[in-house]
């Protein structure tokens, strides 16, 4: 049988990361990256942005969006517009 120590299960507990945002629901996550709805479930859909499912709701870490769209404008910098429309048509 475990023992457990009283004086520390009694204590509060800390939160991991008492400076973190709170979580964005699906509206406010793609209205922040400046998409709809429908193109953010399909960049999740697709793998590009974690999600956490919480109590049925999908919601977003701010994090996870920002270096979502610093991961975007890296590449859109290291693509010229010719190289970018030929991915974007063959994505389409």
């Amino acid at each position: 049988m475990k023992v457990i120590d009283s004086r520390s299960f009694f204590q509060p507990q800390q939160p991991a990361e008492p400076n973190s945002a709170p979580l964005l629901s699906r509206h406010k996550a793609a209205s922040s990256l400046g998409v709809s709805v429908a193109t953010l479930d399909r960049l999740t859909r697709a793998g590009e942005l974690p999600r956490i499912k919480l109590a049925g709701k999908v919601l977003y870490r701010p994090e996870s969006l920002e270096a979502f769209a610093r991961r975007r404008e890296a590449w859109a910098r290291s693509t010229s517009d010719g190289d970018r429309a030929a991915v974007d048509s063959t994505t389409a």
